[in-house]
């Protein structure tokens, strides 16, 4: 007999990160996992902790969701197998590929993080899943909206 299980990868918070090294990263532990790997991805919350880790790297606190959407943008596209090109206010890349690309074709499923509800309705419209924030209550309140 064998089991299976499936990792859930609490909550990262993309703004902060490299989109290259992170879809390397994940694409190797997708690998690792055979494909049974979960993302969590989100934005960040408004608080102190939160801006000081963004500040520590040089990414403005306010602009964390544009950013997001490039880095799930490059990510994305680069698990898909592309060479990547992508110049914008976030980032400049030309011709990046990784290897290997992830157990599942395109990549892990994602679920977005986030107790407001622009998050909530962020996971509802674009991701395959939702990874509350928050209280029980918050929870069942939150899923009824996504």
């Amino acid at each position: 007999m064998s089991w299976k299980v499936t990792g859930k990868v609490p909550e990262v918070s993309t703004p902060e990160r490299d989109p290259v090294v992170m879809a390397h990263q994940v694409a190797t532990l997708d690998r690792i996992a055979e494909g049974r790997l979960v993302l969590g991805v989100g934005i960040g919350g408004d608080n102190p902790t939160s801006r000081h880790e963004h500040a520590s790297v040089g990414v403005p606190f306010e602009r964390r969701l544009g950013r997001f959407l490039a880095h799930l943008d490059i990510c994305q596209r680069l698990w898909a197998g592309e060479t990547v090109t992508h110049h914008s206010d976030f980032y400049d890349l030309d011709d990046v590929a990784v290897a290997p690309t992830p157990h599942r074709d395109g990549g892990p499923p994602l679920w977005a993080a986030g107790s407001t509800p622009a998050a909530q309705c962020r996971a509802g419209a674009r991701f395959d899943g939702w990874f509350p924030i928050g209280s029980s209550e918050h929870f069942r309140d939150g899923l009824v909206e996504v």
